[in-house]
Parts: structure tokens; sequence; C-alpha cells
């Protein structure tokens, strides 16, 4: 187990991340670090009293060792929590000043390929709550953050969320499923949701599975 591995059991580990077979990242109440022969902690969400007195780490994902992501979110109360993302240079990890959305909790951070800019799929509610809305959000990974989807966690007919498969981005929307392509979203397949548990997958855009 991660935790164990590591020498601490307050980690709570919510997602895994490598980039070879000794190179992994894990995350929870903070970041740690696995080079091959040990778990080392390497990071330590900063806390801001005035904002949020905790922070989960829900994803880590990265396209090399000096281009590493992290989401999560910040709690402040039982009704409250702050959106936050920080950015690992392969030397220091720094938060954005830009993802501080009040009950917007990103869960997973995919980046593109296009230098810093990644895709954000959030969820829209109190965090000790079940969620009521979904958010696809670009971020360039500096300064803009542009909202590009929301739709309900309940109503199937109303649904987003991404999808990665063998590299390339796939986003749901208004029920149909769009690749994204440096930039833009070009129309690929419509779905019917007959229920909340779809399941997507596949090794490439024009093989493609759809459980449900």
């Amino acid at each position: 187990m991660v935790g164990e591995a590591a020498g601490s059991w307050d980690l709570y580990p919510h997602c895994i991340f490598g980039l070879s077979r000794n190179d992994f990242y894990t995350g929870g109440n903070g970041i740690y670090h696995f080079s091959g022969s040990s778990w080392k902690e390497i990071f330590v969400p900063k806390v801001d009293s005035l904002i949020y007195r905790d922070v989960v780490i829900t994803d880590i994902r990265g396209t090399s060792p000096d281009n590493i992501w992290a989401v999560g979110y910040g709690l402040r109360d039982e009704n409250t929590s702050y959106g936050v993302i920080y950015h690992y240079n392969g030397k220091d990890w720094k938060q954005s000043t830009i993802l501080k959305m009040k009950n917007i909790n990103p869960l997973r951070i995919y980046p593109t390929g296009e230098g810093t800019k990644c895709l954000i799929f959030a969820v829209d509610d109190k965090y000790d709550t079940f969620p009521d809305g979904t958010k696809v959000f670009e971020y360039d990974g500096n300064s803009t953050l542009k909202e590009i989807a929301s739709g309900s966690f309940w109503e199937r007919e109303n649904q987003t969320r991404i999808y990665a498969i063998n590299g390339k981005l796939f986003v749901e929307m208004n029920n149909i499923i769009y690749e994204y392509y440096y930039g833009q979203y070009r129309k690929l397949i419509p779905i019917q949701r007959l229920n909340n548990g779809l399941i997507i997958g596949g090794r490439s855009k024009s093989d493609i599975g759809i459980c449900q």
C-alpha cells in the first residue's frame, strides 16, 4: 500500500500517476514521489487559514518530469470548499492563483500536450454532499480559465465528462463525444445514455467502446 510504503497512514491517497516504472506520484493530503526504491513526501500544500484549513489532492498528471500538474480542493468548513491547482516545473511546486473557485472542486486534470495547457474536470457542490453539477474547463496554465461545458451529475441527458484514450482527449457534451484537437472540438459520435453508469474506453478514436 502506498500509505504504508510512504511511512504515513495519514496520506489517504486519492490518485496515482507514473511517467515510468521508477517515476511515480501519488496525492492525498500531500504529494509523494517514488524514485524506484522508496516513497518520499515532496510537497505539502500550503494552507491559507483565511480561505481553507485543509487541502485534498484529487489528481496528478503530467507530460514530462518538468511538467507535472496536480488539482484538488481546500476545505474551509462543512459547507465551503475552494478548487486549487499546482504545477511542478522540475524543481518547485507552485500554486496557481487563478483556480480558487468557491464550491467548484476539480477532480481530474488532463494536459493537452500543448505546453502547459490543460483540460480540467470538476464537480459543482459542497464537498460533503453529492455533487449537483459537472464542469469542464480549459486552462492555459497561466492566467486564463475558460468554462467550455457544464452538465448535471444525475440527469443522464445532460452530463459532461473528459476521457483520455491512448494519449488523446475526448469530451462528452450534450450526449455527443468530441475529440479535442489543438483547441478545437471535433464531433465524433453521438451517444444515448440509458443511465448514469456510462463507461467509455478504447485504443483510438476509431476503436471506442461504450458500456452502460
